[in-house]
């Protein structure tokens, strides 16, 4: 059935942009090079539930006359509003949609019945927009990212250095309208393409924080989003290394910051991931590769059919790495989701590092995309992804081995200047204990 996958992704959905935690692309033998190089996949034993045993090849066990029927009645029956000019008709109707746009609607009707946030039906010119955004990272907007949490539209991290993060909107914000819509019936993307709009003009949200009265009104100007990538420095004689998100730039980069480590005369180690929404999956494990063993489960992945499948290191350590065996801190707050959380995970399973900050966000399902008829595209939540103690963090996320309690700082903010960021001031003294 799906035999057009691209590579693997684990996403979370950006609201200048949007990630969800998904597979997409070409896993056939011929196109399969990235998932190749950063991890192998092996069936392991069934023990879990089945969620189905067989699926209907035709749909002859229930009555479509009905839903044409309905949709004849509506072309033949219905009559829009007319148009009034001073109070007046003036001839004209309001548009009626097409027949295609009357089926997307219908087709993204079946996509709510599942009651799932992150499954998503595109038609063709949106599966472009968006596909191109997942591969390239290329945004325009307010630069947030958002998800839906407990059945609401939450912010999951504002990103670095753009209009969201300088307006002051906030890790787990509840927007609960955009320019004045009510946001309570809208998907994902449906509200991420009401944030987005034209550069220098404006967005109102209405937000709900906890420890806040009220609601609060925030005017964002929209701009061009660049998304950072992976940035390194040494503080006090501890090297850090900075991971924003996980795209196809990222193993070139962290590559690159890890040749820098191996040289820097330290083998104290800190990997920022606060405010990461996560992005390739296959990422997560290659970055896991550079400090855990080759063959090493860094995730297993839940399928319907009652099976998992582990994912493993397949990249051989670096060996100068393995020689300096880091003592590895890693930084997470509650923006830090999905990948990020994987390999946060896999190293504090398997490397002994240790998670300081505050609890992660809790993603843990996987969307894939997959072709439709016309260009279209359905991102579909296929799968669940569990650690390596084969725990889920859906919705609870990972705790945290230190957690850090300062009422004078908000660890729901990404502080990006060495003096202001206290908690990378706190990890480093603690790195240096």
């Amino acid at each position: 059935m799906h035999k057009n996958k691209l590579s693997t992704i684990v996403i979370f959905l950006m609201s200048a942009s949007f990630f969800t935690g998904i597979f997409v692309g070409n896993q056939n033998k011929e196109n399969n090079d990235t998932n190749q190089l950063y991890s192998q996949k092996e069936k392991i034993e069934r023990y879990v539930p089945i969620i189905r045993d067989s699926v209907p090849d035709d749909f002859g066990d229930i009555e479509l006359n009905e839903f044409f029927q309905v949709w004849r009645t509506i072309e033949k029956e219905y009559v829009p509003k007319p148009r009034l000019v001073d109070k007046k008709i003036d001839g004209s109707i309001e548009k009626i949609p097409s027949r295609e746009e009357v089926l997307w609607h219908s087709i993204k009707g079946l996509t709510h019945s599942i009651d799932d946030p992150y499954t998503v039906f595109f038609p063709p010119v949106e599966s472009v927009e968006f596909n191109k955004e997942i591969i390239t990272g290329d945004i325009e907007g307010i630069g947030v990212y958002i998800g839906n949490r407990n059945g609401v539209l939450t912010v999951i991290s504002p990103i670095k250095n753009t209009p969201a993060h300088r307006a002051g909107i906030k890790s787990r914000d509840v927007i609960i309208k955009i320019d004045g819509k009510d946001t309570k019936d809208l998907s994902i993307y449906e509200a991420s393409k009401l944030i987005r709009g034209e550069v220098s003009t404006t967005v109102v949200l209405s937000i709900l924080r906890k420890g806040e009265k009220g609601i609060i009104e925030i005017p964002v100007e929209r701009g061009v989003i660049e998304t950072p990538n992976v940035e390194y420095k040494i503080v006090d004689g501890v090297f850090v290394i900075i991971i924003s998100t996980f795209n196809e730039k990222t193993p070139r980069l962290f590559n690159a910051a890890m040749k820098k480590f191996n040289t820097s005369e330290t083998d104290k180690l800190i990997i920022d991931l606060r405010n990461n929404p996560g992005g390739i999956l296959d990422v997560a494990v290659y970055i896991s590769s550079f400090f855990v063993e080759k063959g090493t489960p860094i995730l297993y992945q839940y399928n319907g059919d009652g099976s998992l499948v582990t994912y493993s290191t397949k990249k051989s350590r670096n060996r100068k790495t393995k020689e300096i065996n880091p003592k590895i801190y890693i930084i997470v707050n509650n923006g830090s989701a999905s990948a990020s959380e994987i390999l946060a995970g896999a190293l504090k399973y398997h490397s002994s590092a240790v998670l300081i900050g505050s609890n992660t966000f809790g993603k843990g399902s996987i969307q894939e995309l997959i072709p439709i008829a016309k260009k279209s595209t359905l991102k579909l939540t296929t799968a669940h992804w569990l650690l390596p103690d084969k725990s889920s963090i859906s919705d609870k996320g990972i705790e945290v081995d230190i957690k850090y309690d300062n009422p004078e700082y908000d660890n729901e903010l990404f502080h990006f200047d060495d003096v202001g960021d206290e908690l990378l001031n706190f990890t480093i003294k603690k790195i240096n204990e």
